[in-house]
């Protein structure tokens, strides 16, 4: 029912500064056997499962992906995340108090319903190619803006400070989150076969297959990291260091802009299937 976005956290289409107004929510959500999603909770500012409380609400439990992974990244000097949890419980939850101060968001789950998934598809269908195309969302790049500012910020050498081992490390992250999002097109376009497969889009079936094979494509191309960097998986320090290797970056370069040519192609072979679908 409401996401966050900026410091003070959104609840319920409004910005709210009172922690009552969460607690209650949280409290009547979980009594009536419903989880939360939390932004903020534990670690970053990303979203968590509140499955539990305790005193009342003073304290959350719940999942994070980041739970777990709050020490310094191996040797290499980075501070630990925001919000560690202040406990555990016995079945691996988190436990957090003084939740409060890092909440940015949060998003309750309604009643059950059964989707129209013909109008999922067609929404999702009119998003894509803007997604792609459109110049910004709030000051971040999106689409190909934000392959352009990607591509630019591989080559600055001055964005990796040799030496500093902290921003060092922090440019390797936001690079592998950058990848991973690429990578993720593969999820794409598996959802987009799906919509190939459903019946009210068989006139724009083969448009939609296409436009699977280019996402697809564009995923496969992160693979092209571990060709020009080496087979360095488990290793933190090395990634880093990889990362720092100005020769490496501009080798995996063509990568992201073989991956950036795709995805426009799969925009275009997408808004083939919505003029075929009469959209």
């Amino acid at each position: 029912q409401a996401v966050s976005g900026g410091r003070r956290p959104y609840f319920e289409g409004c910005l709210e500064d009172d922690e009552a107004v969460y607690r209650k929510e949280i409290v009547r959500s979980i009594d009536a056997g419903k989880p939360l999603i939390g932004f903020g909770v534990v670690g970053p500012p990303e979203a968590c499962i509140i499955t539990g409380y305790d005193d009342g609400g003073d304290v959350l439990t719940g999942w994070s992906m980041f739970q777990e992974h709050m020490d310094p990244i191996h040797d290499i000097g980075v501070n630990s995340p925001e919000n560690p949890p202040t406990g555990y419980e016995e079945s691996g939850c988190f436990r957090r108090s003084g939740w409060f101060a890092g909440l940015s968001g949060l998003v309750t789950l309604g009643e059950r319903k059964e989707p129209d998934l013909a109008a999922v598809y067609r929404d999702a269908l009119g998003w894509i190619p803007s997604i792609i195309e459109g110049p910004a969302s709030h000051e971040f790049h999106t689409g190909r803006r934000a392959y352009r500012a990607y591509i630019e910020e591989l080559a600055d050498d001055s964005e990796f400070p040799e030496g500093d081992r902290e921003a060092l490390a922090l440019r390797k992250m936001v690079h592998y989150d950058a990848m991973t999002m690429i990578a993720e097109r593969s999820g794409g376009a598996d959802f987009i076969r799906e919509i190939a497969d459903h019946p009210g889009f068989e006139p724009a079936r083969i448009c939609l297959l296409r436009a699977a094979d280019a996402f697809a494509e564009a995923g496969r191309r992160m693979e092209g990291w571990w060709k020009v960097a080496g087979p360095i998986w488990d290793d933190e320090a090395a990634q880093v260091r990889t990362t720092a290797d100005p020769k490496v970056r501009r080798e995996f370069i063509p990568y992201v802009e073989r991956a950036r040519d795709m995805d426009r192609e799969g925009a275009e072979w997408i808004e083939r299937a919505n003029e075929a679908l009469g959209g």
